[in-house]
C-alpha cells in the first residue's frame, strides 16, 4: 500500500548483508554477537557513503533508508524494563565469617567482665566452649580461612577445607544449621541467659514490653529498632511461654532464642 512503511527484519538483513565482515548474528538477539553494537542509522549511512570505510567492497552495498533503520534497530543495545533491572540488582546483605559470629556471640552471651565467682566462671567457660565448637571452628560452613596458628585446622583434611573456605560467605542450609544449633546450645545454659539479659540492662524479673523487647533485639541487631510486627511476635513468644506455666526467666530464654535464630543475625 502506497505510503505504508515496509516491515523489514533487521536481524535477518544484517546476517545477509553485513555479517560477513562484522560477525554473525544468527542467534537472537543479533546485537549480542555483532561487532557493530549500537551503530546508529546515521553512522551506517555515513559508512555506506565512504568506500574506504567499507573496505572498497565490490559491488558497493546499497541499502534503502528503511533497511538502514531496521539494521540500526537490531543493533540497538538492550534496555531492560524497570522490573527486570530491580531484580538484577537486588541487594543481598553480606554475612559475617565464623570469626565475626564467634565475637558477636561472645559479646552477647558472656559477661562484660570475667566473674570472680568460681561457679559462674565455670559456666562462662562452658558457654565459650559451645561458641567455639559450633561457630569458631566451623570453617567450611561459616567461612573465614584458618591461620597457621589454629591448632584445630591442622592435618590434610582440615587444610583442604580451609583452602575452599570463602572469605565472603553466603547464607546456606549448613550455615543456618550451625547457627540454630549454636543458639539452642548456648541458651540451654542459664548463665548465657543471665549474661544476655544483663547486657541488655534487664534481669530475670524484667517485664516483657516494647522497651525490653527492643533491648534484647538490639543485642543481635545493633542500633536497629524492631518493626512493630517483629516486636509483637517476640512478645507473643514470651507470653506463650508464661501461659505454659514457665518462669519469667525461661520466657526470656525462649524470647532470646527466637531472636538469636532469626534470619539476619549473621548479616554485617
Amino acid at each position: 500500500v502506497e505510503g505504508r512503511t515496509p516491515v523489514i527484519n533487521g536481524k535477518s538483513l544484517y546476517n545477509k548483508k553485513c555479517s560477513g565482515c562484522h560477525l554473525h548474528g544468527e542467534q537472537d538477539p543479533p546485537r549480542i554477537y555483532s561487532g557493530k553494537l549500537g551503530a546508529t542509522a546515521t553512522l551506517i549511512t555515513s559508512a555506506l557513503a565512504n568506500p574506504s570505510a567499507m573496505l572498497n567492497i565490490t559491488p558497493p552495498l546499497i541499502l534503502t533508508t528503511y533497511e538502514i533503520e531496521a539494521i540500526a534497530t537490531a543493533l540497538r543495545p538492550v534496555v531492560l524494563p524497570p522490573s527486570q533491572i530491580a531484580d538484577s540488582f537486588t541487594y543481598i546483605p553480606p554475612v559475617g565469617t565464623r570469626q565475626y559470629l564467634a565475637h558477636k556471640f561472645r559479646q552477647i552471651f558472656l559477661p562484660v567482665s570475667p566473674s570472680t565467682d568460681p561457679a559462674a566462671s565455670a559456666q562462662d567457660a562452658a558457654i565459650d566452649v559451645v561458641i567455639t565448637k559450633n561457630i569458631f571452628q566451623q570453617v567450611g560452613a561459616l567461612g573465614g580461612p584458618c591461620s597457621r596458628y589454629d591448632a584445630y585446622c591442622q592435618g590434610e583434611l582440615s587444610m583442604a577445607v580451609t583452602l575452599f573456605a570463602p572469605m565472603l560467605p553466603v547464607t546456606n542450609a549448613a550455615r543456618r544449621g550451625y547457627m540454630t544449633r549454636a543458639c539452642d546450645e548456648v541458651l540451654s545454659r542459664s548463665g548465657a541467659v543471665s549474661n544476655a539479659l544483663a547486657r541488655a540492662g534487664l534481669s530475670s524479673s524484667s517485664v516483657a514490653d516494647a522497651a525490653s523487647i527492643k533491648a534484647i533485639y538490639q543485642l543481635f541487631y545493633l542500633n536497629d529498632t524492631p518493626a512493630q510486627a517483629v516486636s509483637d511476635a517476640i512478645l507473643d513468644v514470651h507470653q506463650g511461654a508464661k501461659n505454659s506455666h514457665l518462669s519469667n526467666f525461661d520466657a526470656w530464654r525462649y524470647s532470646l532464642t527466637a531472636v538469636c535464630d532469626s534470619v539476619g543475625v549473621d548479616s554485617l
